[in-house]
C-alpha cells in the first residue's frame, strides 16, 4: 500500500468518525469540523505557547532566586 493510499484511508476513516459522533452528539460533521479546527486547535495552540512562556519565566525566576543562595553560579543562568 503506498503512503498516498494510507493517507486517504485514515482521512476517510476520521470523516467516519466525525460523521459518527455528529450522530450521536445531535451536530453535523461540519459543525463538528469548526468546533475542532476552527475554535479547539487554535485555542489549544495558544494556551499551550501561553503555558510555554510562563513555564520559562518561572524557571528563569526560580534560577535567578537560587543564584542569590549560591553566589558562584550567579553568572549561569544567562547562557
Amino acid at each position: 500500500m503506498t503512503w498516498e493510499a494510507i493517507v486517504h484511508q485514515v482521512f476517510w476513516l476520521c470523516v467516519e468518525a466525525l460523521k459518527q459522533t455528529g450522530d450521536v452528539i445531535g451536530m453535523s460533521y461540519e459543525e463538528i469540523n469548526i468546533w475542532l479546527f476552527v475554535i479547539g486547535m487554535p485555542g489549544l495552540i495558544v494556551g499551550l505557547t501561553l503555558a510555554l512562556i510562563w513555564q520559562a519565566h518561572a524557571y528563569r525566576a526560580k534560577v535567578k532566586n537560587l543564584a542569590r543562595f549560591y553566589p558562584h553560579t550567579a553568572g549561569w543562568h544567562r547562557l
